[in-house]
């Protein structure tokens, strides 16, 4: 397994057995997706291997997952199990080897930073959709300009300052954010109820296909407490940069 650090590999496989003996008490489910490719991933286990129904237990493993409110990650037709919790956990763990890591970013050239940062955006996405997680609109509110005011209140057919008094509050420092989280207009299935207006900030999350990137490097470390995606790009950058 990839994806995360070598260090955790033996904890997630170790994750991954206990998941087996949860699903072979589990009796009903009709959740299975993507069966092929869990099937393949489960047979390369080795404890897997032995074990007659397979498929129930791809069902139960399904089930299990979504009654935890896990998110899955792809890498390399291998399908891992993040809990949010671990993320925190590992996010935290990074914080000061990363916080030394953007010390030394800083000092290297902002365009070269850019592009590999660009393209270690590109491959993380192909394997990670944000349908499945939706941490950040469940955990952290973006900042609401006043243009995003205008535009949002526009679409919801109401005047600016109801939009403002009935949504929206001035933080700390003095921007505004949206009075609670989860986001007002996530849905259940974690769709954006306003999606093609959504604030400018949503638009750019997580930030790491910007340009001049060297200028959001710890806005970028606080995302990985928070971002799947941001946490792995982090993790990538520095065994990148590391080569150099």
């Amino acid at each position: 397994m990839t994806f995360l650090p070598a260090r955790t590999e033996r904890y997630v496989r170790a994750g991954l057995f206990l998941f087996l003996l949860v699903a072979v008490k589990e009796k009903e489910s009709k959740l299975l997706s993507n069966a092929k490719e869990e099937e393949e991933f489960l047979f390369r286990c080795s404890f897997v291997s032995r074990q007659k129904n397979v498929k129930k237990i791809i069902l139960s493993i399904n089930l299990y997952f979504l009654k935890s409110s896990s998110i899955y990650i792809f890498a390399k037709n291998k399908k891992v199990s993040i809990r949010l919790s671990e993320l925190q956990a590992l996010a935290k763990r990074s914080e000061t080897e990363n916080k030394k890591f953007i010390v030394r970013l800083k000092k290297k050239h902002p365009k070269d930073i850019d592009i590999k940062v660009s393209a270690i955006h590109e491959k993380v996405f192909q394997n990670i959709n944000c349908l499945d997680c939706a941490n950040c609109c469940k955990s952290i509110s973006p900042i609401i300009t006043d243009k995003d005011i205008e535009r949002i209140s526009k679409y919801l057919k109401l005047r600016p300052s109801v939009f403002t008094e009935k949504y929206l509050h001035l933080d700390n420092d003095n921007d505004y954010v949206y009075n609670d989280t989860p986001c007002p207009f996530l849905d259940k299935e974690n769709y954006c109820m306003i999606y093609s207006v959504r604030p400018k900030a949503c638009s750019e999350y997580p930030h790491t296909d910007q340009s001049k990137f060297i200028n959001l490097l710890n806005i970028t470390v606080k995302n990985t407490y928070y971002c799947p995606a941001v946490y792995e790009i982090v993790e990538r950058l520095k065994k990148e940069m590391n080569k150099l």
